[in-house]
């Protein structure tokens, strides 16, 4: 998100918005009805990719479009709509596992973008505050390899516990980490200025909403991991089992593909 928004700040926020937009549709589809591992793997990363692109140009077009009061209530209702929409997600998407198959989940955000993409080509201004400053290509490359691999390495940790993959996906996070840091200092142009971490405000706000994030995530995240572990023992393959029975596809594939 840091790299790909900073593109969107200098080269323009609509367009951006409208291809992240239009780059979750196909994604979407095909995630839908992929027919193996791989291919649901290659479609969820390119909805990433599409995410990327359009959550931080969402508070960006705000802070480009909006001054004083307008602002601040626009922010405002950005973070309630964000904060109910992921509330809901889990929610619509057990009512469609229990009702369809299991790619039907990836089907709710089709129509959404659909619609993103012909407002955003309707309302929004061709040029929306965006800058003329260079963008810092190596820092948006090692931000990518510090944060793709820790998070990568925090979603196996359940499976595979810390072995030597998740250990050393780790090492290569902390380094990449390191070497950011290291070319922000340096850069004439920062992708992020650490000089702001010094502001108290804007360091305890960080902090909390960090916090904030980790709860709100982890509840999902646990449970899912829970069901694809019980998914893998014999007693949940019995009716008799509490655990919640998966779909054809994860039994044909395997609980982990899933």
């Amino acid at each position: 998100m840091l790299y790909l928004g900073a593109l969107a700040d200098r080269y323009g926020r609509k367009p951006a918005m409208m291809l992240g937009a239009a780059l979750s549709i196909p994604a979407s589809l095909l995630a839908a009805w992929a027919p193996n591992a791989t291919v649901l793997i290659v479609a969820r990363v390119s909805g990433g990719v599409a995410a990327g692109l359009l959550y931080p140009i969402t508070l960006s077009l705000i802070t480009g479009l909006f001054r004083g009061g307008a602002r601040i209530r626009a922010i405002a209702l950005w973070s309630g709509i964000g904060g109910g929409c992921s509330a809901l997600g889990p929610l619509i998407g057990g009512l469609l596992l229990g009702h369809f198959w299991w790619g039907s989940v990836f089907l709710p955000s089709v129509p959404i973008a659909a619609l993103v993409v012909v407002l955003a080509a309707l309302w929004l201004p061709r040029h929306a505050g965006e800058t003329t400053e260079p963008v810092d290509h190596l820092g948006g490359i090692l931000s990518v390899v510090s944060i793709g691999p820790l998070v990568l390495a925090i979603s196996l940790v359940p499976n595979y516990g810390f072995n030597g993959t998740v250990l050393g996906l780790f090492v290569v996070a902390l380094v990449g980490l390191v070497l950011f840091v290291v070319r922000e200092r340096r850069a004439e142009s920062p992708l992020f200025d650490l000089k702001v971490l010094h502001t108290r405000t804007f360091t305890i706000a960080l902090i909390g909403g960090t916090i904030t994030w980790v709860a709100c995530s982890a509840p999902p995240s646990s449970a899912s991991s829970t069901h694809r572990t019980c998914w893998a023992t014999p007693r949940c393959r019995r009716r008799s089992s509490p655990c919640p029975r998966p779909s054809s596809w994860p039994r044909r594939h395997g609980p982990r593909a899933a």
